[in-house]
């Protein structure tokens, strides 16, 4: 895969035992933020392993744009750069001399990908702004006051955030937020669903609903992760629901078969396979496969952060098109279904 031998090189395949690195990497560390950080250094893992199996070192830098804020918070005292070299160091005893050479020279051109050019300020939510929205918009559910939750995303694009933005870096982390308290304190149904709708609402304020006519039923296929008590619907499924699309879901752990099937089943125009970190991606490479022979009809659209970080890799895992984030699916999928 791709112009250089990356492709036939992956960590997995050589003698790596990734538990050992990972302890090895993190035993000096802080005993408060060891476990986090082990985490860290499993993503950090298998983020090399893909950009060295599709030729993509820009999966590498994605890897430490997203981890950058976390790591912060994990661990104020962590000399952030001297882990990851320590951890470089590490992997490099664990693979043979030649994977070693590569590993260097894909972390030396992640430090160039890592200087090119950053998101202009109205493409994204100031840091803190978004951070501040998020602990707003959580006190507005708590205290179930829903006319002030939409008041805060309304003035936030009359300050100038677009909606594309206060999708990704607001109602999305919103969204996770709520889902992470439902599962360390499970709500009584009725809170729960209460919950769900107000996040509807707000969506409403950053989603276009598709009012072509004469009307066109457009159907998509979602993968779905286990929701909470009362939830209908994940944030992906209400935004899609949100743009005027009929929507059916597989849980996201099902196998290839299973996705492709339900693909038929449903007689999906859109097939939407989801890989938030790099460690997914030979998943949804197996998914497209399946849909191909099974649904042959339909089209597959790549979405998370690593297609936006590397835009040719849906096409080398046989997706149609890929798609950085949720704010930019329902065009994506919309042109997919139209071709």
């Amino acid at each position: 895969m791709g112009e250089t031998s990356w492709g036939s090189r992956t960590l997995r395949r050589a003698d790596a035992d990734l538990d050992t690195v990972v302890a090895e990497v993190t035993s000096a560390l802080p005993q408060q933020v060891r476990a986090p950080l082990a985490d860290l250094a499993v993503d950090y893992y298998h983020s090399l392993d893909a950009a060295l199996a599709y030729d993509a070192p820009a999966l590498l830098a994605e890897h430490f744009a997203r981890s950058r804020d976390r790591l912060a918070e994990m661990g104020p005292g962590v000399d952030r750069a001297r882990l990851l070299r320590s951890l470089c160091d590490v992997l490099g005893r664990h693979v043979d001399p030649e994977t070693r050479v590569l590993v260097d020279t894909l972390v030396s051109q992640t430090v160039l990908i890592g200087g090119q050019r950053r998101p202009d300020p109205s493409e994204r939510t100031p840091e803190a702004r978004a951070r501040e929205l998020v602990r707003q918009l959580l006190d507005h559910v708590e205290g179930g006051h829903h006319a002030e939750a939409r008041a805060e995303v309304v003035h936030a694009i009359e300050d100038g955030c677009t909606p594309r933005a206060l999708l990704e870096d607001v109602l999305v982390p919103f969204h996770d937020a709520l889902v992470a308290r439902q599962d360390e304190a499970p709500l009584p149904r009725a809170e729960s669903e209460r919950q769900q709708e107000m996040l509807r609402t707000l969506l409403f304020s950053v989603v276009a609903p598709d009012l072509s006519f004469p009307a066109v039923s457009r159907r998509v296929l979602l993968t779905e992760p286990r929701l909470p008590a009362g939830w209908r619907a994940g944030l992906p499924r209400m935004v899609f629901e949100g743009a005027g699309w009929r929507v059916d879901s597989v849980a996201d752990d099902a196998c290839a078969e299973t996705v492709a099937k339900a693909a038929l089943a449903h007689d999906a125009q859109v097939v939407v396979l989801q890989a938030d970190r790099a460690a997914d991606l030979d998943l949804v490479r197996e998914r497209v496969a399946a849909v191909r022979v099974t649904a042959p009809a339909a089209r597959v659209l790549a979405l998370g952060r690593c297609f936006g970080a590397v835009p040719t890799l849906a096409a080398r895992l046989g997706a149609d098109r890929g798609c950085g984030g949720l704010s930019g699916a329902v065009g994506a999928a919309a042109g997919l279904a139209g071709e």
